[in-house]
């Protein structure tokens, strides 16, 4: 094996050695230092190329760890970039002691602290990031989203590494939503991804990586995300914020959801068909939705998740649509979801078949008083007591079996 070409050899690693890999996206890059050891014992050719290959990756990663944000630490950092020499393709921003935590369960440990945002110290980005033209992948994710310096490193990023593939961001708890400036971040990261479409391979970015995307105005703000993810990012593989919120404990939950229709949704997957991964706990769970994504192939998504999200709330969706007067695709999708399989998540059956014609306009429309609660109603999941007595009836919810919700369709644009 040491007689192969050094990029064949690096793949032949990739494979043998379990979190190893020269790929950029979508995971973050490791040196797993055991099973390296294994291999660089064989013989010395092949520890000869395992060196080779560390050292390679360790001048292709650059970690900018701000801890004081001093004019000495500043200083240093500037050296470090100056007498770098190879060219750096990975570059991670870290806030040094950004604490960890949170009230919900995820795959990462949390989010960096508002505390560490570094907002009193100057940094300057333009330089840092002018020794920085091969860059192709800039990982935020451990900039606090409340700092001003994730806008700052976008601004110059666009400005200086015109060749960047992807772009990770860090999420932010709940409490903390009101402390980030959205309009000033969203508005630098859309202004660098028109940048890097223009750049020398003119596809844009490969993975993009945004947990958060403000919440005064979700609709408008996943409809301004999906224009111009689908304008600047044609060829994106990877749209995965999602996993700075996903929880597969106890129940499957997720805190980002896309506000988005049907149109959208469409334009999305008519043009995003590079796609190798999706999970369905961020998206509508609905079968119009399902019946655009399966019209558009994808040759080259590997990995399909369907579930529903546990938070999603139906209410919610219609009434972030209402207020983006998206009508048309309210009704549409509480058309066409009437033959999915009823669930405690999902609309149930239309009690009116000549409603199904999507070019009517529904009057009147019946659910269940126990449509939107978590926890089901009356015959949905089992034996919940004795429902011959009225009074212990009356501890699962105050209402009849067969009790429904009459309303009017003009609700949903009054």
């Amino acid at each position: 094996m040491e007689h192969l070409p050094f990029p064949l050899f690096s793949i032949v690693v990739a494979f043998a050695v379990h979190d190893y890999s020269e790929e950029l996206v979508p995971n973050k890059r490791k040196l797993p230092v055991e099973g390296l050891q294994t291999l660089a014992l064989v013989c010395k050719p092949w520890s000869c190329n395992i060196q080779s290959l560390v050292s390679r990756f360790q001048l292709s990663t650059f970690t900018l760890q701000v801890s004081t944000g001093s004019r000495s630490e500043l200083l240093a950092i500037q050296r470090r970039l100056a007498d770098h020499g190879a060219p750096i393709l990975d570059l991670r921003v870290c806030f040094k002691d950004a604490a960890l935590g949170g009230p919900f369960p995820r795959r990462n440990a949390g989010f960096p602290s508002r505390a560490e945002t570094r907002d009193d110290v100057e940094i300057p980005w333009e330089i840092v990031l002018s020794r920085l033209p091969t860059l192709q992948r800039l990982d935020l994710s451990q900039v606090p989203l409340p700092s001003k310096h994730v806008a700052l490193i976008l601004q110059n990023a666009a400005k200086f590494c015109r060749n960047i593939e992807a772009v990770m961001l860090s999420g932010v708890e709940d409490f903390e939503l009101s402390q980030v400036d959205f309009t000033s971040i969203c508005g630098a990261l859309y202004a660098a991804m028109e940048t890097w479409r223009a750049g020398k391979q003119k596809t844009g970015l490969r993975q993009l990586t945004v947990p958060a995307i403000g919440e005064v105005d979700r609709f408008k703000a996943c409809k301004t995300f999906f224009d111009n993810v689908v304008a600047y990012c044609p060829d994106v593989e990877y749209v995965d914020g999602y996993k700075q919120t996903l929880c597969e404990l106890d129940k499957l939950t997720c805190r980002d959801d896309w506000m988005i229709t049907l149109e959208q949704w469409e334009k999305f997957n008519a043009t995003c068909t590079k796609l190798r991964e999706f999970h369905w706990v961020v998206a509508p769970f609905g079968d119009p939705f399902f019946r655009v994504f399966g019209e558009y192939v994808k040759p080259q998504l590997k990995k399909l998740t369907l579930a529903v999200n546990m938070l999603w709330e139906w209410d919610s969706y219609f009434e972030a649509c209402r207020r983006g007067k998206a009508f048309r695709s309210i009704i549409e999708l509480g058309l066409y979801t009437a033959e999915a399989e009823p669930s405690p998540w999902m609309p149930v059956e239309l009690r009116h078949p000549e409603l199904l014609d999507p070019d009517s306009l529904p009057i009147d429309y019946e659910l269940p008083a126990d449509y939107f609660d978590d926890y089901g109603g009356y015959g949905d999941y089992g034996d919940y007591g004795d429902y011959d007595d009225y009074d212990d009836y009356l501890d699962y919810g105050d209402y009849d079996d067969g009790d429904f919700y009459d309303g009017n369709a003009d609700e949903l644009w009054e």
